[in-house]
Parts: C-alpha cells; structure tokens; sequence
C-alpha cells in the first residue's frame, strides 16, 4: 500500500486535557499500523490552532518517531481559534517538495473536538480537485460537529465519530484502518449527502450534574474477569461519566479504587488528574474480586478524613465477577452502610452474577447490566440520573457475623481536644528504658514517641510538670519536677544515650529516685500524678512492691507503654495496674501516631491505672506482627533507598516515614558480606549518601535527613547517582541489588525516568515502589517497577503499618517484576543502504582490548530528534562489546563550545551502565563544536590514566555537522604518536564529510548514517566491522589510498595555518612553572601560543601570545601558527619511588563558579590524582565538597582505586550559596582524621597535603588553623586559583604563600601545564611556610 499521508491534530483550547491525551491516543494507534519507507507509506505531522505547526516533510519520521511527536505536541491554552486554511496551505507547499510522490494514494487526517473557526471549504476542494486529495475527519467527543466536518471531508461516510459512549477508542481507530486500507475516503462534494440517522445522541438527563456535590467511591473491577478490549471501552465510558460533573473538594470528589487481589485508591479532587487516571491506569490479570479489601479502604478513607465528611457519599462497583477472594464482602459492606454511604452496582460481563449484585446493592434498581455495546451506550448516563435523582436501594444483610469488629487493646477512643485542659494539673514522671536491650531504631521511635506525647502539654508551675529519668541498670534523673519544659524536654530526651551492652533494667532504682523527688517542694499533692514507663521488654528487678507503695501511698497511676514484639505485656500489666494501662506499640499493626493518641486519650480522660493487677488478666487481642518469611538477619542485599522528600510529602507523613525506615533498616545485618544501603532523597534534584556498614550509621542518616520543599520528582538524576555507585565496585560480585523508590508524587522532571530504570535493571537491579501520596499515580509506579505486584499502597496508618513487613518480605522472597520499558527514542526506520554490508559478529572477540572514546557533538546543529538519535547510535554501537578491564574500556564526552560531559576510561562495567549516562546527556545552546579541546584532553590522558600500551585506541567522534575550531594537528598527533584510530558518524544531511575525512585520516573512516540512504543500524554495523577487523583510518588524509566520493572535494587546511609534527617538538620541564611573585618572573608581551622550555627553548616572535616559565627565554621570528597543544607534552612526574601521601582534597562547591568551570574544576582534580599510585601503601585520598557546609563519604582508606575517586567526584554537585568554609573544612575533615586515624585511615608516617580548589577562595577565616597544620604538624598546603576571579593573595595566605598557589582556568594557562605544575609541587615535597 502506498500512500502519502498529512495528518493534522487540533491543538487549540476547545478540547479538554483527557480529549486531548484521547486524541493524541488516537493518532498513535492508527499511525502505529503502517509499513514506513520511501516506497510505501510516508507521513507528514501537522498541529493546527491560530497558526499551524510543521514537524517535517513527507518520510522524514518513521514508526515510533510519530509517538514522540504527538506526545510531545501541546495544546495551545486559551487559544479557541482553528484557522484549517493555514495547514492546508502548508500541505500544499509540502506537496510541491520532492519527497511527494504524484503516482502514491494522498489521504489528508484530521481529528478536532470541534471543527474549524475560518472558511477552508475552497481550499478543501483545490485539495481534493486538484492535488488529489481525499479526506477523513474524526470527530471527537460530543461538541465536534459533523455537519461541518462533512462538507470539509466531501461526505459523512468520511466522518468518524470517536470519544462518545458506545464508541470505543478501538473501534474508531479501526474504521479509519479500514477506510484507509479500502482507499474509502472521500474526495467528492458533500453540499447534497445527508447527515445519517445512526449518529445518536445520549438519553437526557435529569438534572444538572455540573451542581451536584457528592463523595463517589469508584470501585473499578481490573481483574482477569474484564476482557483488555472491555476494559478499553470502560476506560471510554467512566470518562465521559466523570466530566459530566464538577470535580473539586467543594462538589464532586472521585475516590477512584482498582481493584482485582489488591485494591489501590487513587483520589479524584480535579477532572484533569481524574481522567488522566482512568486512562492510564492499566488492567491487572489476577482473578477474583478482593472486595473486603476495597471497602476496608473506603472505611479508612472516610475515617481519616481524606474525604468530605458532609456530602453524599454512594459507591459504584463496576464488576466483571462476583468471585470474591478472601470472604464474602458484606460484613464490610455493612459498615459503610451505617456510616450511610450508598451502594450502586453495574454488571460489566456475564461472569458477574446479577443476584449476588442486587443483594450486596440492596435491590435490583440499584444494578445495571452493561454487558454489550447498546446497554453499556448507556451506562453513565444511567449512573449521572441515579445521583441526580438519588433513588438508592437499602441495603440490609443476614449474614453479619457477630465478631467485633476491633480488637479490645487497639480501640481507640474518642479523640481528644488539640491540648488537654489548660486547666488539668499533673505531676508526671517519665521513665525511659536505655538499655541494650533495644535496637538502635527502637531506641530512637521511642525517644520520637516521648517528644511527640510530651508536646502536647502546657507547662507551667500552675499546670503540668513533668521530671524525665532514664533506667538500666542505674537510674538516672535529668531535673527536679518542672525544671525542663517544651523543647528543652525534648532535647533532653534526643541527647539521651542508649548504654550499650547493659541489659538490666533496676526499675526500683528509677522508683526511688522518683520517692525522693516527691518528698521535695516541687511535688503537688493536690495535682494529678501519673507514672510513664516505656520500654522494649520490661525490667530484670522486682519493683512490684515498690509500685504498689507508689499507687497505694503516693497516689501514682500508671501507664507503660510495650514497645516492640519482645515487650512483656503480662509483666507490664503486672507493674502498671492492669491491661487497660499496658499500650502496644512499635508492631506492625499500630502506627506510633495511634499509641501517641491513645496515651494521650487516657492521660487527659484521668484514666490510667492504679489498681493492683495480680487478678486481671491479659487481653487476648494483644499481637504480634505477622512473621517475615526468612530469617532477614542472614539476607545479603544492596539496598538503594529512594525517597522523596519533596513538598508532596507533608511534614508529619515525612517524619513517620523516617521511623518506618529505621525499623526497616534495622531488621537487617547491616555489614560488608550482608546488607548496605545507599541513600537517595529526590525532589527537583537528588541526594546521595553512601552510608558506612553499621547500621548505627543507617539509622543516623534517616532520622537526620530533613524534608526538603522542592516540587517534582528528578528521578533521573536519582536513577544516575544509582548508576554511579555500580561503577565504584562497592558491591560485592553476586550480591542481589534492590531500589525501593518511596514515592508522593510522579510528577517527574526532567524527562521521564523509564530509559534510566531500564538501563538499571539490565545492571541486574531490581525494583519496588511505595505509593507514600496520593499524588504518585499507581500505574506510573507499576509501569517503572515492572507491575503492580511490586508496588505498595501506604497512603493511610493502617496501610503504612503493613509497609515495613511487605517490603522485607520482598527481601526474603525475591519475587519482584520484570520492568519492560519502551525506549523514549528509536531510530527512524529508513530505506537500507544499497551498500553491501556484512553482518558483524554477535560482538567483538572476547580477546579484543580496546580503548573507546566516544565523543558526542551535543552542539545546536543537530535537531532534537537527530540528538536522540545520535545517542541510540552510540548505545547500540556498544551493545556488541565485552565490558571488562582486561578487553573493552570506554570513555564518553560531549562537546560543543565547552566540554559537558567527562567520563573517564573504565567507569562502566556494563552497556546498561554506559547507556545510562548517554542517554541523560542534553544539548547545548551553542553552534560551536571547540573539538580540539577534547582530544587534547584525550591527549594528555593517555600517559597517565590507567595507560594500556597493548590496547587498541580508538576516538568515535558523532557529529550533525564538523567542528568549528582546528582539531586537526591534534588529531594527526594522537594518530602517529600515541597510536590511535579514528572513525567519524557524518550524522545527517549536513555532517560536513570532507572536514571529517580530514580529522579521520581518510573518507574510509568517515561512515554516513541518518539520511535516506544509509540508515543508523547500517553505520552501526559498519563501525563495529571497522573497529573488529581494526581496520580503520590512521594515515593522514592527504596520502589516503581511498579517494573521496565524486560529489565531494577534498578542502586543503588553511594556508595560514601551519600543523607542525610533534616530532620536532621539545618535551617541556614544567618543574619550575610556579607561579611567583611578579619582580622574579618575566613575561614576554606577545601575542603568541607557545610555552618554551624553561632554559634553552628558543622560538619566533609571532603576532601571537607567548608565554615564558623562566626569565631567560627569547623568541625570534617565524610566520607560523602553533597551538599551545602540539608544542608542550607534559614530562611525566618524577616523584621519589614509595612517596606516601594522605591527600585532603577539598572541592569548592559553592556557585562561586559557573557551571563550566566547576566541570573543570573535577577534571582538573582527576588529572591531578591520575599521577599517583592508590592504595593503603601508597597514596590515600579523601574528597571534600566545601561550601556553607561539608559534606564527604568515608575516610581516606575508603577509596581504594581511582575509579573509586572519579565516581566521587561525580556525585558531587554545586550547592546555591556563596559561602566556602574551609575553617569548618579544617576542623571537621582534617583535625577529625588526625583524631580518628584507625577509623578514617590517617596515617602519621606519611606525607600530608591539604589541595584546594577554587574559583574564589573562602569566606571565614581558616589562616591561623592552616598555619598551625603547616608549622606544627607538617602539612604542606596547595591552592589552585581557578578563574580570573580566584583570590590569589587571600589563598596565598592560606597555602602559606603565594608559591604554593597555581593558577588555572584562564586563557592564558593550559590545563595540562598547570596540573603538572601541582603534580611537581607535590612530588618535591617542597611547600610553603614550614
């Protein structure tokens, strides 16, 4: 079939969002049936409003390109106009373009919710008349109007009515299917066809929806039962049956519930996110209907107050079954029947059984059958009516079980006012168990648990008064009654310290301290008196008299509270007076918000005990947590913990989730062979923390981490922090890997996350998600982790007390999903080359040891897609490789008119890893391509990082156009002395293959990929070919053997430039390139690029800068241009064989410096380690980020290669503030390492330097604390003043003096130079003010 196809979308505002996204759908599905190339099928893509929109001629995208493109289209908000006559003219300026073909079938697609607003009927009929044209409209949603349609089509049989009850999204994409592939479109006259009569309208209702005010609990059967075509044409219905009202917290709420094994809630406050859910919310396959589940939901939505307490409340059970799973749903239902929630049934497939639907609704009125196209036709307007005229069954069941419904010990009370009485008078005594006996998260949820219970009071002489005491084996009191109050309380108990290793709990100790203090003058008497006790088991002593004595004499009641499944209720109820005053927390079951209110209840009601309890028995509601499924001691994981921090988690929700991850972390052995967890926060921007083995370090970081308040989800930058901690090695070989991605919204920035996730998960990293808000959309999460069964609903209390037990679960069984991501971007199908290409191998030899650089031109010359694209190109090119240290390394950058990114060789341990990083690379804003820059980058890398002289050397540079400076001699010089091949990707029509043949060696390096007839996958063979059978280009171009195609010349470099072979070049002796003070040195003011050998190196005057590194150097005249690259070759350090050195690096991340150079700064960082041997033997470094705070992971022995380091450095991000303060730097990194040295792996015998970099210098003053390191301890201190706004006298004070400051980063100073410079200083061990 061939055919070219223009198809036009209405943009404007006339449509709502979900018509829109339906539209938009619409499109994709029907252009997803073609076969695309020049000889079949070709299509344009065009969006109309009040102008029109061009994405490309006829041909130019292929297959999924359209997808991208219509997702990526937007509508026009507030523009209602539809000027058609705009688009008609560009499809005709298209026509006269060669990629039309006169002799294909031409079809004109367009889909609008209205029609048009100008008059395109004469342009229509030139269309049809005399280009040939025919016509199919689609007629979207109810306002379309086909009568216009109809006269712009030629006909109503060219028509399509979609986005209507009764016509499924399905069936209208195969209409238009069939009317294309019968070439039944319309071309002729439509003035004389009558409308026909089968369009239909739906019944009228009886009354306006738009009014009404109504809590509607969706509960939407996705089980097995309901067919993927049925549930499709559901999806239709319920939003047609949605937006016939007014969604809002004032009107209609939509509590939406997908149900099948597992209910998930989904709250529809705005019809936007409400019809974006039911659209995008997919079908499960699990059988049966766990409806008890569901209405539990209901039940705690409407408890919790998270929906309207004051409106109607009626709940829609849409099922294709009445299999229920688990028990029958009635009891449940009951208890939304007396909180008088009404019930209305539809029955969706036959399977679903009208009786049993009846009985649960409470009568045959409330249920409709839907089971085909004319009953469901009608099927929301029969929905809308029942609200409008609210005629509800009364539901009444015989079959209610006479169980309570809630366990006695959980009960909760009624709740009490926000504070107790202002006039309620207490004497309280708190009592905090600090034994052993506790884990490290336990004993911080009960410190939370007493500042949150002691909060709550007014404390004053006059009111309450509370004396806190801690026990173990002794007690110990803080304070008199009434000595601390508020917050001081608070951090009393938050600086109380766990006694490690004492398991006895002497409560009689704490009871005497406690008789004392009521004998002092603070006690009231006359006041309330009640006695606290928390503990994790119960006491090793018998203080039972002695509470006695305290109930009976003193007048004390009591309340304990058992923290923890080891807890012993009976002994507590014993000490405390009874069960009634024992409350459980710290199980799976009662959150600690519950137990807070609870304790709360009992101590403003006056109803604590003081009984004695030997008669009163235990309640047997009390429980335990439900068991894990392994012993989760003995799992090895690493754990990446993901957790949003954003402002769609609140405050409260935050701080509960932090006690959920303590408990959860600290179940584990948290240790090298068995579990690590790497912490990740994310909002607009991601956090990682590397945490330390211990889970003392674990619980730290969770409980210290405050919430941050961006918007968003930077998932993907979460997604790359993860990537990068793969390529530190820091996991054992083996070890299951698992990301748990805590989640309150997905609303992701910065790109979707799927392609990054996938590249994850091909790492071997599996998935789970927790749904912690409900703003993160169930489907989105499922969709990224791979299927709803790795997804968790904690949106309420009695949800996120079952989260830490399901998630270690996960742990133990290992069932996760398989995450099947569709790549964002493909590469467009287009005609195969008609060049012969042989298949390559599946990869390359095993045994092929390569050196890749892959270079991305990321300037503005390519298109977005072309950039895509680009991308794709270098991920497959790499699929065919074996990644490993003894084969295949690669290395990636981008480069327009700066660097952008810099990935050293050997980061990446697999193509997933690799792929990660290409994928997330952005364009620049610049047309510039500074090429040179890289490859002397390249260059100069080579002697010094990780060098394998047995390896092959390859540059892969992929281009949309050439470069715009002169790389050329650079290029000529890594060819003929460092050994290296080249191979060019001329991407596009405008690649400039002649330039690139240059920079190559020859036109056989040069591959032509992205146009017409040379597809991407044909250059992707081609390079893999070149690069397997090493048969690539290192000559220079001019004596190539292979001559240029016919079509091109070859261009001559430029006459005024002269490339000198680096041969004749003298190796410069940069020891002595020291920057001084201004009366030692002597520069020469001339325009030249040339740096002379520190003695003897002469060279010739130019009208260009040169630079002398000592006062004896002349120059003397010559006409040629030499780049500051092709004349210095740095020499190579000469430190003493067996220098050690303890390095502090300390980074200035501060936005002192823009962003490229703070990506200079960490090159220059790597170059300079690159020169040292790592190791605990050798030199051990340890990387600082320095701005308003400091922030580092590990000690100096953490890092052990420099692999390790670089990913470091990676991590490391520049912080919104102007302040560096190397004083705090000193104090907490360098001063704590000398204190610390058998933990952070300081050593005393070696040499220590202290390196600084910065495009400022600091902002508190760190002198006297350097000097002291310099003086007293030996320090040598290095400065390098990066930027021509770097401080160069302040740093000199710093280092000692202005001799152990290098400058950097300005034109007149090579990177590579001013590294050697540093790497001089260091090895000679010769530093300032000693």
């Amino acid at each position: 079939m061939i055919y070219d196809i223009f198809v036009i979308l209405d943009d404007s505002g006339n449509s709502n969002t979900a018509q829109f996204l339906e539209m938009q759908s619409f499109l994709i599905q029907y252009l997803s049936k073609f076969t695309y190339s020049s000889r079949y099928t070709q299509v344009s893509y065009l969006s109309v409003s009040k102008t029109a929109t061009d994405y490309g001629p006829l041909g130019l995208y292929a297959g999924t390109d359209f997808a991208h493109l219509i997702k990526d289209t937007y509508q026009a908000q507030g523009d209602n106009l539809i000027n058609l006559r705009i688009a008609f003219q560009v499809v005709i300026d298209l026509i006269k373009e060669t990629a039309y073909r006169p002799s294909a079938h031409h079809l004109i697609v367009y889909i609008t919710t209205t029609s048009y607003t100008d008059d395109p009927l004469t342009m229509a009929s030139q269309l049809r008349n005399q280009y040939g044209q025919s016509f199919l409209s689609i007629a979207y949603g109810s306002n379309a109007d086909v009568d216009k349609l109809a006269q712009l089509s030629g006909g109503y049989d060219c028509v399509i009515r979609a986005g209507i009850p009764g016509v499924s999204l399905d069936d209208a994409v195969l209409q238009a299917w069939n009317k294309t592939c019968s070439y039944a479109a319309c071309n002729e006259s439509a003035t004389t066809t009558p409308a026909p009569s089968t369009i239909s309208s739906p019944p009228p209702l009886s009354c306006d929806t738009k009014l009404l005010s109504n809590v509607i609990y969706l509960v939407i059967d996705a089980s097995s039962a309901v067919s993927d075509d049925d549930y499709d044409e559901l999806r239709n219905i319920l939003v047609n049956f949605v937006s016939g009202y007014t969604v809002s917290n004032m009107e209609t709420v939509f509590a939406l519930i997908h149900l099948s094994d597992i209910p998930y809630y989904f709250p529809g406050t705005d019809l936007e996110y409400t019809v974006d859910w039911i659209m995008k919310n997919n079908k499960g396959d699990k059988s049966g209907q766990n409806l008890n589940e569901a209405f539990l939901l209901i039940n705690s939505l409407v408890k919790s107050g998270a929906v309207p307490a004051d409106l109607p409340q009626v709940v829609i059970y849409i099922s294709g079954t009445t299999e229920f799973t688990e028990n029958a749903p009635y009891d449940n239902a009951d208890i939304l029947v007396q909180a008088s929630i009404k019930f209305l049934a539809v029955q969706y497939e036959q399977q679903a059984d009208l009786n049993t639907l009846a009985y649960l609704v409470g009568g045959e009125n409330c249920v409709y059958s839907a089971t085909n196209s004319d009953s469901r036709n009608g099927m929301a307007a029969w929905l809308q009516n029942k609200t409008c005229t609210q005629d509800y069954c009364n539901a009444s069941y015989t079959t209610i079980s006479t169980a309570p419904t809630v366990p006695l010990s959980t009960a909760i009370t009624t709740l009490p006012p926000d504070s107790c009485p202002e006039d309620m008078i207490y004497d309280i005594f708190v009592i905090l168990d600090d034994s052993g006996n506790s884990n490290t998260a336990q004993f911080l949820e009960m410190q939370s648990f007493l500042i949150q219970y002691l909060s709550k009071f007014t404390y004053s002489p006059s009111y309450t008064q509370v004396s806190f005491l801690s026990a173990s084996s002794t007690a110990m009191a803080t304070g008199t009654l009434g000595f601390y109050k508020d917050s001081e309380l608070a951090q009393i108990i938050q600086y109380t310290y766990q006694s490690t290793g004492d398991y006895f709990i002497n409560i009689q100790s704490a009871f005497r301290v406690i008789v004392d203090m009521i004998k002092e003058k603070e006690y009231r008497p006359s006041a309330h008196h009640l006695i606290l006790y928390i503990t994790t088991t119960s006491y090793t002593d018998d203080p039972l008299t002695m509470a006695s004595q305290l109930r009976n004499q003193y007048g004390q009641s009591f309340l304990t509270i058992a923290y923890g499944s080891n807890a012993d209720v009976d002994k507590l109820a014993q000490l405390s007076g009874g069960y009634d005053c024992v409350l459980r927390a710290g199980v799976a079951e009662v959150s600690v918000d519950d137990v807070v209110l609870q304790a709360w209840n009992k101590t403003c009601s006056y109803i604590s005990c003081n009984e004695s309890a030997p008669t009163t028995t235990a309640a047997s509601t009390v429980s335990s947590p439900s068991p894990h499924s392994c012993d989760i001691k003995s799992v090895k994981y690493m754990i990446y913990l993901v957790v949003d921090d954003s402002s769609a988690v609140s405050k409260i929700d935050y701080d509960q989730l932090r006690t959920f991850l303590t408990v959860f972390a600290s179940e584990y052995t948290v240790a090298d062979d068995n579990v690590i967890f790497t912490l990740i926060t994310v909002s607009h921007e991601a956090m990682t923390y590397l945490l330390s083995p211990s889970v003392e370090d674990v619980v730290y970081t969770l409980i210290n981490h405050n919430k941050q308040d961006g918007m968003g989800q930077n998932l993907n930058e979460a997604f790359l922090s993860v990537n990068q901690v793969l390529t530190m090695n820091l996991v054992p070989p083996g070890t299951p890997q698992l990301l748990i991605y805590i989640s309150g919204t997905t609303e992701f920035s910065q790109g979707e996350p799927y392609d990054m996730a996938s590249t994850l998960n091909s790492a071997g990293i599996k998935f789970v998600a927790v749904q912690y808000g409900p703003q993160a959309d169930l489907s989105a999460l499922a969709y990224l982790v791979g299927g709803e069964d790795c997804v968790y609903s904690a949106l309420d209390s009695d949800s996120r007390d079952g989260m830490v037990l399901w998630l270690q679960n996960k742990t133990c069984n290992e069932d996760y999903c398989n995450i099947t991501v569709t790549p964002s971007s493909t590469t467009a199908s287009m005609t195969s080359s008609t060049d012969s290409v042989t298949s390559p191998p599946q990869s390359c030899p095993q045994d092929m040891v390569s050196d890749v650089y892959l270079v991305l031109d990321q300037s503005l010359n390519a298109d977005a897609t072309q950039f895509s694209d680009m991308k794709e190109f270098l991920i497959d090119y790499t699929r065919n490789f074996t990644f490993d240290s003894k084969y295949s390394r690669f290395s990636f950058i981008t480069i327009s008119d700066f660097f952008g990114t810099i990935e050293p060789l050997g980061m990446y341990n697999s193509v997933g890893a690799l792929a990660g990083v290409i994928r997330l690379a952005i364009q620049s804003q610049s047309t510039e391509i500074n090429l040179g820059m890289v490859l002397n980058y390249i260059k100069n890398s080579v002697p010094i990082n990780e060098y394998r002289p047995d390896a092959h050397r390859l540059v892969l540079y992929i281009t949309a156009a050439g470069f715009t400076d002169d790389p050329l001699t650079v290029a000529t010089q890594l060819r003929n002395e460092r050994g290296f091949s080249f191979i060019t990707v001329a991407y596009g029509e405008k690649a400039d293959v002649d330039q690139l043949a240059q920079l190559s060696g020859g036109y056989d390096c040069v591959i032509k990929a992205g146009v017409a007839d040379a597809s991407s996958a044909d250059g992707v063979q081609t390079a893999l070919n070149k690069t397997c059978s090493y048969s690539m280009c290192n000559e220079s171009v001019t004596t190539a053997s292979t001559t240029p195609p016919a079509v091109t010349t070859t261009s001559p470099p430029p006459t005024s430039a002269t490339y000198t072979d680096a041969a004749t070049t003298t190796s410069l002796q940069t020891t002595s390139m020291t920057y001084t003070d201004a009366a030692t040195t002597t520069s020469l003011q001339t325009t030249s690029m040339i740096y002379t050998d520190a003695a003897t190196t002469t060279s010739s005057p130019t009208t260009s800068k040169t630079y002398s590194a000592a006062a004896t150097t002349t120059s003397s005249p010559t006409t040629s241009r030499t780049d500051i690259s092709t004349v210095t070759t740095m020499a190579p350090p000469a430190c003493p064989a067996g220098l050690t050195y303890d390095v502090f690096v300390f980074l200035d991340c501060s936005n002192t410096a823009n962003a490229a150079q703070f990506l200079e700064m960490k090159t220059f960082i790597r170059q300079f380690i690159a020169n040292f041997t790592i190791g605990p033997t050798n030199s051990q470094f340890l990387i600082t980020s320095i701005s308003d705070n400091v922030l580092n992971f590990g000690g100096l022995n953490t890092y052990k290669t420099y692999k390790q380091l670089s990913s470091q450095l990676n991590l490391m991000i520049q912080q919104p503030t102007t302040s560096t303060d190397m004083e705090l730097g000193l104090q907490s990194v360098v001063i704590q390492a000398m204190n610390n040295s058998a933990t952070i792996g300081y050593r005393q015998n070696a040499n220590h330097l202290v390196f600084f970099i910065t495009a400022g210098s600091y902002t508190d003053d760190p002198v006297a604390t350097a000097s002291s390191l310099i003086k007293q301890h030996g320090f040598g201190f290095m400065s390098i003043a990066y930027g021509p706004n770097a401080d160069l006298a302040k740093l000199g004070l710093f280092s000692g003096g202005s001799d152990c400051v290098i400058k950097a980063g300005t034109p007149d100073v090579d990177m590579a130079d001013a590294v050697q410079s540093a790497v001089n200083k260091t090895c000679s061990l010769k530093f300032c003010g000693a």
